[in-house]
Parts: C-alpha cells; sequence; structure tokens
C-alpha cells in the first residue's frame, strides 16, 4: 500500500512546487512593474515640465512662426436683378489675389536659452519681402463694381507679437504703415494688413516690399503663396532640420552655421491653396519634432 501511494505523492508534491513557483514569478514581476511605473511617471512630469517651460519662453519671446503671403484682398459687390414685384439685392464678397512672384532673403540669429535643467532655442529673424502682383489677374468685368480704393495688403504670421519693430510696406514706391491683426481671417488666420488706395493704379505689375524683424523659437515656416518664390536663408546655428515637401536647391553646413536657398515655382493660381509648405526648422535641442 505504502509503496503504490510513494509516487503519488511525489506527484503532487511537484505540482504544488509547480503552483508555488508560478505565484512566486507573478508576485517578482507585479513588484518588478513598481519602479518601471515610476520611471515612467517621471518623464511624463518631466516631458510636461518641458513643454511648460517652451510655453511659458514663447509667451515672452515668440512662438514658432510661420509667414504666409502676402496677399492682396479687393471688396466687390454683385447687383442681383429680381422679379418684377420685388426689389433688387447686392451681395458683397471678397477677391483674393496671390503675388506674382515673391522673394525673401532671411538672416536667422540664434542663442540657447536656459531654465532649470531644461534649453530652448530662440532667434530673431530679419526677413527682406519683395515681389510684384499682377493686378490683370483681376476679372475685373466679371467682378461688376470692384472698390478698389478699400483694398487691403496682409501678411500672415502665426504670432504676430513676436514681431520686434514697427512694420512699413512699400507699394510702387509709396510707403504705408502696417497695422496689427487679419481683417479677413477666413484667408489669414493672423498677421498685419495694411490699407492700399488702388482706385488710379488698378492694371498691371504693382511691386511691393517690405522689412520684418521677427522672434520666434525652435521653428520657423515659410508658406510659398505666390506663383514664384524664391528664399534664401541664412543663420548662426550649426544643426538645422530641414522638413517640408520642397527640398532646398543648395545648402551648406558649417561649424559657423548653414546657408540654403529654396526655389518654388506654379504652385497656386488663387489664395488661399493647401497641401504644400516650405518647413525650416531653425533648431533641435532635446525633442525632434515634425
Amino acid at each position: 500500500m505504502e509503496h503504490n501511494r510513494s509516487p503519488r505523492k511525489k506527484l503532487i508534491n511537484s505540482e504544488n512546487s509547480i503552483y508555488w513557483k508560478a505565484g512566486f514569478i507573478i508576485i517578482l514581476m507585479g513588484i518588478l512593474t513598481i519602479p518601471n511605473g515610476l520611471v515612467q511617471s517621471l518623464i511624463q512630469e518631466r516631458q510636461q515640465t518641458k513643454h511648460q517651460v517652451q510655453n511659458e519662453i514663447a509667451s515672452s519671446w515668440g512662438n514658432r512662426q510661420t509667414i504666409s503671403g502676402p496677399i492682396l484682398a479687393v471688396p466687390y459687390s454683385i447687383l442681383h436683378k429680381a422679379a418684377k414685384e420685388e426689389n433688387d439685392w447686392v451681395t458683397n464678397h471678397m477677391y483674393y489675389l496671390a503675388p506674382k512672384d515673391i522673394n525673401i532673403n532671411a538672416d536667422v540669429d540664434s542663442e540657447i536659452r536656459k531654465k532649470s535643467i531644461y534649453e530652448e532655442v530662440l532667434y530673431t529673424s530679419g526677413l527682406s519681402i519683395k515681389g510684384s502682383f499682377d493686378l490683370d489677374e483681376i476679372p475685373q468685368k466679371e467682378l461688376e463694381t470692384v472698390e478698389w480704393q478699400k483694398a487691403k495688403l496682409i501678411v500672415g504670421i502665426f504670432d504676430p507679437t513676436g514681431i520686434n519693430a514697427n512694420v512699413k510696406l512699400t507699394w510702387n514706391g509709396s510707403s504705408y504703415d502696417m497695422s496689427p491683426g487679419s481683417p479677413y481671417q477666413k484667408a489669414v488666420i493672423d498677421g498685419i494688413h495694411t490699407d492700399i488706395d488702388l482706385s488710379e493704379n488698378h492694371e498691371g505689375i504693382s511691386e511691393f516690399q517690405t522689412q520684418l524683424d521677427l522672434r520666434g523659437h525652435y521653428h520657423l515656416y515659410f508658406d510659398p503663396t505666390a506663383k514664384n518664390t524664391s528664399i534664401s536663408m541664412v543663420s548662426n546655428w550649426h544643426s538645422p532640420g530641414f522638413v517640408g515637401k520642397v527640398l532646398a536647391e543648395k545648402h551648406e553646413i558649417t561649424a559657423e552655421g548653414f546657408s540654403a536657398n529654396w526655389k518654388v515655382q506654379n504652385i497656386v493660381d488663387l489664395y488661399p491653396h493647401y497641401g504644400l509648405m516650405i518647413k525650416i526648422k531653425s533648431a533641435e535641442v532635446i525633442d525632434r519634432l515634425v
């Protein structure tokens, strides 16, 4: 009898041993997840703190900037003939004209600012923007009543608070003061604008020029709204990252900084457009954000 029970006892003891080992492994795995969770929590906390520091710097210096345009906004109205027993009515509209050519020369001076254990790259950019509009592209006969005296030129800027000096626009030799904001946010969400009276000259080629001193951090984007856009950039930042659908025609990166040139042709016929943006990332320190 005892001889017959011995294998059974051994089997039971073996099964119990397996259960104890499995239980021990499960408990050990649970204990090991505790420090892993603490590490993940610390990483998330550091990331949140870093983003808070970035937002604080952006609020006092300038955000990640996107420059688009300029565009020319020309109001017009259409008279609608009613039936005999009803009155005629007028609807008001806006025609947005993209530039024929834009040439942008950008000189970007960057520096690293530290706060606590975090670093952020700030930049001050001097932007020279020149170009032309072909006013003959506006279908004057189709638009009926065009209010040329109420035309506005708008430059899109993501964070206008980063503008470091008063901005003036030269239009066909005449000087205009640029004001903050965008009067037509469906076309340009934010930026600067000025009124331009085109009542005496609304045909042919009109040339414009402006200078922007713009502050920002980490990213500097350009949105090519013209039919032909040329961008040249030089900077003292030594490790730039270039992103976007349009590659630089040529660029050079050294220990003292970089230079790069882009050309974009025949992108749009009317503003606004979607789908293409040159993104020039002027700095990269901790994270790679695209």
